[in-house]
């Protein structure tokens, strides 16, 4: 019952074989004159098997890797390779969130359970065969320094070791998002739908340190989006019924960061550098209130994923209206 009031809740409020196509993304070469800045990809004109876009991962090869509402989908060199249930171990074709380590190990997470793929074979873990109490999986994020990746869900946070080591770490709220930062220490953005009450805790040296976002004066707001900049300060995106706004933490306070006043449904974040960048129903750069919110053409629904690749290109994942790609001139 818990399981099913959660996924209704985020329901409401946000929106090994494989198949192998050529695939229609522009020619690499950025520097051309005629490179196109605004590039969008749909079931229509590519091999995308659905418009949403939940997640988006960019390996250190530039291999992207993109979480539909229906399946896994592969963008490598001139290739577009789709994964599903039918055709790989995948648990569910339903994707919402996705990782990829420094030795290529690819962690995809689904309402259903957590699977790996090596790029040769898949392992699929549930709460039947693993320490997760729940087969929901949220968010997932991986920790660098420490070689360790970690698993949220509506029901607690799973850390993997490099050893493959299994810890579960049991707690009460909805995790929906997490990041590590660049100490390896973990931070979650947590909401507790019952008693509608945001929250951002810091796991350090095996304990918690929880900032009530009502307290710090964000009443019923969610942290969609959290990030490490290059400062190790702590990038928040938070949206809700009052709330639209980043936040920073430096390690003493929080502070709002300025943007856009007319950026509305804030979800997603993309550090690049000492740029912040944020997805919702637009395109937007925080750190002044002077900066315009940069609309996409024939886009509009909300940007639910970001990520940057070794050009410097964006690829957005819309709420229904596919993949875009930003080459920013």
């Amino acid at each position: 019952m818990k399981t099913s009031i959660y996924l209704i809740l985020i329901i409401t409020l946000i929106y090994s074989s494989c198949r192998k196509d050529k695939t229609i993304i522009p020619d690499e070469d950025v520097n051309k004159p005629d490179f196109p800045e605004w590039v969008i990809y749909n079931k229509s004109n590519s091999n995308l098997t659905d418009n949403q876009i939940n997640a988006l991962s960019i390996d250190k090869n530039d291999v992207k890797w993109l979480g539909t509402a229906n399946g896994l989908i592969r963008i490598n060199a001139e290739s577009w390779d789709s994964f599903n249930s039918a055709n790989s171990l995948l648990p569910s074709n339903n994707i919402r969130a996705i990782t990829v380590t420094d030795q290529g190990m690819v962690w995809v997470g689904t309402d259903k359970g957590i699977a790996s793929y090596n790029g040769q074979k898949w392992s699929v873990f549930n709460s039947g065969n693993s320490v997760l109490a729940s087969n929901s999986i949220t968010c997932i994020t991986y920790d660098q320094k420490n070689g360790r990746v970690w698993v949220g869900t509506d029901e607690g946070i799973v850390r993997i070791d490099k050893d493959g080591q299994w810890t579960l770490i049991y707690l009460t709220d909805l995790v929906i998002s997490l990041t590590s930062d660049r100490e390896g220490n973990l931070w979650a953005g947590m909401f507790n739908p019952f008693s509608f009450t945001g929250k951002i805790k810091q796991y350090k040296d095996g304990k918690w340190t929880s900032f009530i976002l009502p307290d710090i004066g964000f009443p019923s707001a969610w942290p969609y989006s959290i990030a490490s900049d290059l400062n190790n300060n702590l990038i928040a995106v938070l949206s809700g019924t009052a709330v639209k706004t980043l936040i920073r933490f430096d390690g003493k306070s929080w502070q709002e960061v300025q943007g856009p006043t007319d950026a509305y449904g804030l979800k997603s974040l993309l550090i690049e550098g000492s740029v912040l960048w944020v997805g919702g129903t637009s395109l937007s750069v925080f750190g002044s209130a002077q900066t315009k919110s940069i609309s996409m053409p024939g886009v509009s629904s909300g940007i639910l994923s970001m990520a940057k690749d070794k050009y410097g290109r964006k690829w957005l994942g819309t709420l229904n209206d596919g993949l875009v790609v930003y080459t920013p001139k």
